[in-house]
């Protein structure tokens, strides 16, 4: 059973968002779909703080309403309506909740308009003890249609995991394994490697790329022994091998680690910032305190 917070602002994206948290359920888990009211602080000062504060509340409670029919018939979600800065707000709910996630969407509107690469979800990212799911603007469309499309009947979903052997990528393989074990899906584990682009032409570039790969197989050493876990040594910069393992795996989702080492180091900065502006499909970060 898992509790998932949704944050919802009724934009496109957000829609999408709630519909992709609203697939990935399994049996007994709940939603929460909740919207953050943005205190008024230019209005702190004036006569008009309360009339203000009250129009962004029944907005609120306006675009909740909304999401109830952006969910499938019958799915366990309850709304509510929480204030202040929204990754904090997100954050504090979540905590309240014990939750097991918190998921929003990428380039939305409203409260969630500077979305992961901004405000809201970058901060989230940074304050957050647990797992995030960020539906960008590419996997809007590809959301959108799996919804229309569901049919209801259980597939083996397949979920790409970045893996570096870090301790965050070690935490990000776990979360991966137990929603797994849960829906009976399958998981890649993907290690990139790759020689330093500037020694390209050089004697010593093969030399480098087959080290790289032995590198790759010795971190992996025994993952294919784990259930339901197959790993896959890509060439190539990191984002590229996820991107493109996930695409040729038609995989549900990726998932990767936050501030792993090696390849992965910094997941908030380079490896997870380019993959929320380039993955057609969901992105899971998971810290490493969440296995």
């Amino acid at each position: 059973m898992a509790q998932v917070i949704v944050g919802f602002d009724g934009s496109e994206v957000a829609r999408a968002t709630l519909a992709c948290a609203a697939r990935r359920m399994q049996q007994g888990d709940h939603l929460t779909v909740a919207h953050v009211v943005a205190v008024p602080e230019a209005f702190l000062e004036s006569p008009y703080f309360d009339q203000a504060l009250e129009r962004s509340r029944e907005h609120g409670r306006r675009v909740l309403d909304e999401s109830k029919g952006a969910l499938p018939p019958n799915t366990p979600a309850t709304t509510r309506l929480v204030e202040g800065p929204p990754a904090r707000a997100l954050v504090e709910l979540a905590r309240e909740l014990d939750a097991d996630e918190i998921a929003v969407g990428s380039r939305g509107f409203g409260t969630f308009r500077s979305a992961a690469l901004g405000s809201t979800s970058h901060a989230l990212l940074h304050e957050t003890d647990r797992p995030v799911l960020i539906v960008a603007r590419r996997a809007v469309e590809r959301e959108l249609r799996l919804a229309a499309t569901a049919t209801g009947d259980d597939e083996r979903q397949t979920t790409v995991v970045g893996y570096d052997g870090s301790a965050n990528s070690r935490s990000a393989l776990e979360y991966a394994i137990r929603r797994a074990e849960a829906s009976q899906g399958h998981v890649v584990a993907v290690c990139a490697y790759h020689a330093p682009a500037d020694w390209l032409g050089t004697p010593y570039y093969q030399s480098s790329l087959d080290e790289h790969q032995q590198r790759a197989r010795e971190l992996t050493r025994g993952l294919d022994d784990l259930p339901g876990v197959e790993t896959d040594i890509v060439e190539g910069p990191v984002v590229d091998a996820l991107l493109r393992t996930a695409q040729a795996r038609d995989a549900a989702e990726i998932v990767v680690g936050a501030r792993g080492l090696g390849r992965f180091q910094a997941a908030l900065g380079s490896v997870s910032h380019a993959l929320v502006h380039e993955a057609d499909r969901p992105l899971i970060i998971v810290p490493s305190r969440s296995a």
